[in-house]
């Protein structure tokens, strides 16, 4: 309804001037909630108008009877000017992206007559959450594959464009063809006015690049996972079908000849070559589709950079790197799941990230050798899986290992096997590999 009081009647300009209306009376608080603007969003930079209908008195601070506070009831910085029936609100700076204030009128405010407001007034409003805003549009304008954005109504800083763009780069692997990009911005405030991307094809061959990626996405979603899969198993046939399918580019990296591609999953599902950030955006592409929480990881590895995945499991973390189970030789498609699902504790040995940035990765529950019943924690234990895998007639056995120094030749002794063998140990994730000939 349209509220009146004795002398005042209080309006306030959003583009056009109009009445608020009010949507709670707390009478023993005696207090308005002022509820018009509460469920709608303004800009970081709003700037409110309040129009009463009649001057206002000679009152000393006005920012003592109308205010700004945030959601924790601490005073937001805003300017508060009075000329006569009108007050101005600016703040000294943006307000922050997605927060709520409320815009708070005492009522000790009198007019100029000396007749105070009847109530005190309190109006919430939420502001914008303007890098989801940026965000959502840059991302939609690299997707179809345009150069040059406006996003000057955002008012977004220099720091925070960077911050925004990467993300998206980082959890949008299907911009394979990004190569950077710059920025125009204000002098006086800082803010970014456009940016400018470059692309590491023409428009043209994006198209049909783009034609022939989604066309091999769309066989690797309809042939190498189904929906009678558990999100481990997904997990296990993607992860397959990337290390049978594709090899570590090492030659190029050595001759420093690398394609853009390799940084990509075009790289990996196209060319069948890539590095460790091919691997690693191919892997998290097709856990969303599956939807399988996961993250990457940038860090180190054996002293170099190196990305890697974050997967959830059943409420757990793990640490799943693709690249390293797929070791260059020699020999073409080597297939290994050492570190497949492990632990922070496993992977910390040859691996380096900042462990306050990603959650946790302790639990051994989803992990390829546990669920394959191939984890000894002793030697009798080795021993007996070792008898097992010979009996099923495999020929290649892969056990983890927990913290144990064990002499491999004996130990395939004692499980019974006589004939010729080779053998191997990771002593980094501690898998002990035995092949029988």
């Amino acid at each position: 309804m349209k509220k009146t009081q004795k002398y005042i009647r209080f309006v306030a300009m959003i583009g056009l001037l109009f009445t608020l209306h009010i949507a709670t009376v707390l009478a023993e608080d005696n207090e308005i909630i002022w509820d018009k603007f509460s469920k709608s969003y303004v800009k970081n930079d709003k700037v409110w108008t309040i129009k009463f209908n009649t001057f206002i008195g000679e009152i000393g601070a006005i920012e003592d009877f109308i205010f700004v506070k945030d959601d924790n009831g601490e005073s937001f910085p805003v300017v508060v000017e009075l000329k006569n029936d009108t007050v101005v609100v600016s703040p000294k700076k943006t307000y922050g992206n997605g927060e709520s204030y409320k815009l708070i009128i005492e009522n000790e405010l009198k007019s100029s007559n000396g007749i105070p407001l009847k109530e005190r007034v309190i109006m919430p409003f939420n502001i914008e959450d303007n890098e989801a805003l940026v965000k959502g549009k840059l991302k939609s304008e690299l997707l179809l594959g345009h150069k040059d954005v406006d996003i000057k109504e955002y008012n977004i800083s220099k720091d925070e464009i960077v911050d925004i763009i990467n993300d998206i780069i980082n959890y949008t692997p299907e911009i394979f063809y990004y190569d950077g990009f710059k920025y125009s911005y204000e002098a006086s405030g800082g803010l970014v006015e456009s940016v400018s991307f470059n692309y590491s094809y023409s428009l043209e061959e994006i198209e049909e690049m783009k034609v022939e990626l989604y066309n091999k996405i769309d066989w690797v979603l309809m042939n190498v996972i189904n929906d009678s899969m558990n999100d481990y198993e997904k997990e296990l046939a993607i992860h397959d079908y990337i290390i049978n399918n594709a090899v570590y580019d090492i030659e190029n990296l050595n001759n420093d000849t690398l394609k853009h591609s390799a940084y990509s999953m075009y790289g990996i599902l196209i060319e069948g070559k890539a590095v460790c950030t091919g691997y690693a955006k191919t892997m998290q592409y097709f856990l969303d589709k599956s939807n399988i929480d996961n993250q990457l990881i940038f860090g180190d590895a054996n002293g170099q950079s190196h990305v890697w995945n974050l997967v959830k499991l059943n409420g757990e973390y793990y640490h799943l790197d693709a690249t390293f189970d797929d070791p260059v030789s020699s020999q073409e498609n080597i297939l290994r799941r050492n570190y497949f699902n492990v632990t922070d504790e496993l992977i910390k040995k040859n691996h380096i990230w900042n462990t306050e940035e990603y959650t946790k990765a302790v639990s051994m529950n989803e992990n390829y050798f546990v669920r394959n019943e191939s984890y000894a924690e002793d030697e009798t234990e080795l021993i007996s899986i070792i008898k097992m895998r010979i009996k099923n007639g495999e020929k290649d056995i892969n056990v983890l290992i927990k913290d144990m120094v064990v002499d491999i030749p004996s130990v395939v002794r004692s499980a019974g096997y006589k004939g010729a063998f080779s053998y191997s140990f990771d002593e980094a994730i501690g898998v002990m590999g035995v092949v029988l000939k």
